[in-house]
């Protein structure tokens, strides 16, 4: 028998004892968390609670970590640890891995996380593998949990470490600040004389002179280089190129050394922005001590993964990294959305998940950001057309977050691309701090992006500002430039399907209001029927008056109560009326959340006029509908 299989028979064996043995629910919260060494540590998590720990890093199928169980480690010199659960007949696990702090477990630092490794026919059917550089004489933290609600049983911990010069490790930085100065310094003070504790630099059993030598000599910021963490191997080695904590790695058949510069020079500046002055956070890659990887890919011209597109994704150790086809690689209004999603990475914020109706913020805001920071492009906003196409769909509408019966024509398949547009418009247009559109990431927040935006600007400024884009949308978004209007045009006509385009609700010539013309939604189609375009939540209406003669129009707006679910109903409306010499915008008076007027005057020059209903509710989810009833009224024009 070979040792492998002899390690294979024990580790079931020892499995089939915990599983019928007394279970002492060890390890059950990190304030518990059991010490281990390398080699394998057997657990079984039957008894084990849910910690209520959040689900940190952005790696896929981690689950509900279910019934979780806490193992410290605490390497004796430095290396790379090789963390994993591969146990036969063992449960469906996912692991996380955080750094322990001077403020213990209320401020553990996440490092690394793992849902499933794959496949090996040794472990069971989904197992957790993840590596991670170590710091000897930092404690570290392995939380293990199971993917179902309630999941637990046997299992084993591996853990080995191949010892490796740690580039980070900063050993005199004892308060982990990343600065070695008074603040390590006493703290060697206080532990003099103190058998081993933090103050222990150079680990030999007691707290003295050597390690105020040590604070002494590296005093100043903690030097700083990173390892490569490749796990996409290829027949020949890859070429690959650094700067700061950026890899960018291309086939050997190909060179891409000329674009690297141009690429850094973004990517960089793209990081020093996010960090300094958006409220964001660098990748976890860095915090262990790895490059972040951008890989340069030819699609099935080189042995990179065929299914690699333009986006981030998390490899086998939980690091995220970057794939760019060759050809967007030095595109500048690419890198900046995708460099935007490398720092969206560690988002702490619960409400900004990538799912329901938050997954839009994700990429709108990325969206948002390549466009600001290249407004005059004329691709910058090439999506615009399909919310002016479907105004009545909810600001969150997304691919993924639609009405039951919802087309997937394009026309409401990159809506949360072109809801950049509010974002845009809010910063350019109504002064909102760009700080607000990015720092709800890291807010720790369970509030949605579309409440956090409201909290942070003010609802009834955002109600107000909403209402506002809504006009300018409908007065032929003057707030672009009429080159970018027009890609956005023809960009919509070249892929959208126009039976799936409702840009107004109604439609009607100026001589067919007899003094007076009453419209409602949905008269015919109730909701939910898709067929029903009145307004969603914060989402609006347009009615079209094509107009020919001098006129005054008096409009008046009625909101039903209640949303199509028993969501309460607010409105607000806006008034545009289009000449010679463009748009001119006025308000509804709106005397209650539900009740507006207003009257305009047209001239015969004036070619249409249009009321804009404005869905506004408190309710910020959902894809209910908000009916209304609304009355224009045409007479003489005032003399």
């Amino acid at each position: 028998m070979s040792c492998m299989n002899i390690h294979r028979f024990i580790m079931i064996g020892m499995m089939a004892v915990l599983s019928t043995s007394t279970v002492f629910a060890a390890g059950d919260t990190c304030t518990d968390a059991i010490p281990t060494l390398t080699g394998s540590s057997f657990f079984n998590t039957s008894s084990n609670t849910d910690s209520g720990v959040p689900v940190e890093g952005n790696c896929s199928y981690m689950g509900a970590m279910s019934r979780d169980i806490w193992f410290s480690f605490t390497p004796t010199e430095d290396g790379i640890v090789t963390a994993t659960t591969c146990a036969p007949g063992s449960f469906d696990t996912s692991i996380i891995v955080y750094q322990g702090t001077p403020g213990g477990c209320e401020e553990l630092l996440y490092i690394a996380c793992n849902g499933d490794a794959e496949n090996d026919p040794t472990c069971q059917v989904y197992h957790s593998h993840v590596e991670f550089i170590a710091s000897a004489g930092i404690e570290y933290f392995m939380r293990i949990g199971g993917y179902s609600p309630n999941e637990g049983g046997p299992g084993v911990l591996g853990l080995s470490l191949k010892k490796q010069s740690n580039p980070c490790a900063c050993h005199a930085d004892i308060d982990t600040d990343g600065m070695i100065n008074v603040n390590d310094l006493l703290a060697v003070i206080s532990q003099w004389g103190q058998a081993g504790g933090s103050g222990d630099i150079d680990y030999d059993g007691i707290v003295g002179v050597s390690d105020l030598l040590a604070v002494i000599s590296g005093w100043g910021p903690c030097p700083v280089s990173y390892l490569f963490n490749n796990t996409f191997e290829l027949p020949e080695p890859p070429e690959v190129v650094t700067n700061g904590i950026f890899a960018i790695w291309w086939a050997p058949q190909f060179d891409h050394s000329a674009d690297a510069p141009i690429m850094f020079k973004q990517l960089n500046a793209i990081r020093n922005d996010c960090l300094g002055n958006l409220g964001m956070r660098d990748p976890p890659n860095p915090e262990s001590c790895f490059y972040y990887n951008i890989y340069v890919h030819h699609g099935e011209a080189d042995d990179f993964p065929n299914g690699w597109a333009n986006g981030q994704g998390t490899d086998s150790n939980g690091m995220p990294f970057l794939t760019l086809p060759a050809g967007l690689n030095t595109d500048p209004a690419n890198t900046y959305h995708e460099g935007f999603h490398i720092f969206q990475y560690q988002a702490n914020s619960p409400g900004f998940a990538y799912a329901g109706d938050s997954q839009w913020y994700v990429e709108s805001s990325a969206q948002w950001y390549s466009a600001w920071n290249m407004p005059g492009d004329v691709n910058a906003f090439i999506e615009a057309a399909a919310i002016t196409a479907n105004p009545q769909l909810a600001l969150w509408h997304s691919f993924g977050n639609e009405a039951p019966g919802d087309p997937t024509d394009w026309f409401y398949q990159v809506r949360q691309y072109g809801m950049h547009t509010l974002l845009y418009y809010l910063v350019q247009e109504e002064s909102v701090d760009p700080a607000i559109i990015t720092n709800g990431f890291y807010a720790g927040t369970e509030l949605s992006p579309q409440e956090y935006l409201a909290q942070q600007i003010g609802s009834e400024a955002f109600r107000t500002m909403f209402a506002n884009w809504a006009a300018r949308n409908t007065g032929g978004l003057d707030y672009l430039t009429p080159e970018q209007v027009q890609r956005a045009i023809d960009e919509a006509e070249w892929v959208g399907d126009p039976d799936n385009a409702h840009p107004y609700i109604a439609t009607i010539a100026d001589v067919e209001i007899l003094d007076e013309w009453v419209f409602e939604p949905c008269l015919d189609a109730p909701p939910p029927n898709p067929e029903c375009y009145a307004p969603r939540g914060w989402a609006y209406n347009v009615i079209r008056i094509t107009n020919s003669h001098a006129a005054e129009y008096t409009f008046s707006l009625e909101g039903d109560a209640n949303g199509s679910e028993g969501a309460a109903s607010r409105f607000d409306g806006r008034i545009v009326v289009m000449g010679e010499d463009g748009p001119v915008y006025s308000e509804l008076d709106m005397t209650d959340p539900l009740h507006g007027t207003a009257s305009v005057t047209v001239g015969p020059t004036d070619d249409e006029a249009f009321l804009v209903i404005v869905s506004v509710p408190d309710h910020f989810a959902g894809y209910q509908s908000y009916g209304y009833r609304a009355t224009i009224q045409r007479g003489p024009p005032n003399p």
